[in-house]
């Protein structure tokens, strides 16, 4: 598929089921960069694949006739490297995995970001539901070699389907495989997986669809509606709450400060105080300051998805957690300057959300020693008090 909304460089969009696939690591080398897409985010050591010849193969004559019928986003690298295996190679498989096998590529640095990491698990809960294969057991293998980060837990609570608990796991802690499991391509036995499911890379995503246009289709989906209730239901977590009729609307402002080793953030607001003291007096509702690095996975989590009726924040990762919140609710978005990708103003469309956003008309580099920005707490507090008015009918 050639989707033109969507960015060129992930052109085409492909899924890959494959069967009887045998995967063989002693042809895979650690590598800072991908080899039909170099030059691209390599400096960060050697966390992806090189694959050798052989590192993939299966037992068959390729119908591929040109490595451009896949991406250059890890679809070309593993596609130059498949081989045919023959019945004497066959036999040398040392494990056999029956269970279905979600093989994961991610994006280095991207990996640790709400928005990217939610790309991801869009496009394998796609690959899951096209399969249908979403409430079956299954397993990921996973193809990159990154750090340990914060969204790790995601990947054998959510994608896997471990569960609520798995959400604790780090991905430097390897598994021996089975249902509800990650596991690392690197460290596996030369072995024959019976489903292998090449999951489209998180830049092949249609939440950059329409990256700075207009939605084409600004509604409530099914697409987002499945999505919500299957990554809810894994983690066991409800998808449709009490009524909340009579109630205060539960508003939270996102806060952004310097976290870990970081000295510095972008888009930070320099009026914050006065602007959640404006929403803590509108009528009606009850109001939360947040700085979503303070708080666990777990916690982020249920906060957004059945803890927030309206969110407000400047623009950035965090408001993709907006994808999970209840249809109805709402999003506020704030740019600090004109022009800014319309991504969030678009999954809440696609995700039923109320959305609004003020625009702040300076003009800066987006990058972390821009000076944090002054908001107009009066244009905001008009903003606000329309979609808690909406919300209040839900």
């Amino acid at each position: 598929m050639d989707d033109q909304h969507m960015t060129r460089a992930s052109r085409p969009h492909v899924l890959c089921d494959a069967v009887n696939l045998m995967v063989d690591p002693r042809h895979m080398l650690a590598a800072p960069c991908l080899k039909h897409r170099p030059n691209y985010l390599c400096n960060f050591g050697t966390t992806y694949n090189r694959y050798l010849p052989g590192a993939f193969g299966m037992a068959c004559t390729s119908a591929i006739k040109s490595l451009n019928e896949f991406p250059r986003d890890h679809l070309q690298d593993i596609m130059d490297s498949m081989a045919r295996i023959t019945p004497e190679t066959a036999a040398q498989v040392q494990s056999r995995e029956a269970l279905p096998s979600l093989l994961v590529t991610r994006e280095v640095t991207e990996h640790v970001n709400v928005f990217h990491t939610l790309t991801d698990l869009l496009n394998v809960y796609i690959s899951l539901r096209m399969l249908g294969l979403e409430h079956q057991s299954r397993q990921v293998i996973m193809m990159d070699r990154h750090t340990p980060g914060p969204l790790d837990g995601l990947w054998p609570a959510v994608a896997a389907g471990a569960g609520f608990a798995a959400l604790n796991t780090s991905l430097d802690r390897l598994s021996s495989g089975g249902p509800g499991t990650v596991r690392q391509l690197h460290t596996l036995n030369k072995t024959m997986l019976k489903q292998a499911i090449f999951v489209p890379p998180g830049y092949t995503s249609l939440l950059y669809a329409h990256g700075h246009e207009d939605n084409s289709c600004p509604y409530n989906t099914a697409l987002f509606k499945g999505f919500r209730e299957w990554f809810l239901g894994t983690l066991s977590l409800p998808s449709q709450g009490p009524s909340r009729a009579g109630q205060p609307v539960r508003v939270v402002l996102i806060s952004r400060k310097p976290y870990g080793k970081k000295k510095r953030v972008a888009r930070q607001i320099r009026n914050e105080q006065e602007l959640f003291a404006m929403v803590e007096q509108t009528p009606g509702v009850q109001a939360h300051l947040i700085d979503l690095a303070q708080i666990s996975l777990a916690e982020q989590i249920q906060l957004v998805s059945s803890g927030t009726d309206l969110l407000i924040g400047m623009h950035g990762a965090a408001l993709a957690w907006s994808l999970i919140m209840p249809p109805g609710t709402a999003l506020l978005e704030l740019w600090p300057q004109p022009n800014m990708w319309r991504l969030y103003e678009h999954t809440a469309q696609w995700a039923g959300l109320h959305y609004r956003c003020w625009v702040s008309h300076d003009k800066m580099p987006l990058i972390v020693s821009e000076p944090p920005t002054s908001v107009d707490v009066q244009a905001i507090a008009a903003l606000s008090k329309a979609l808690v008015a909406a919300v209040h009918k839900r």
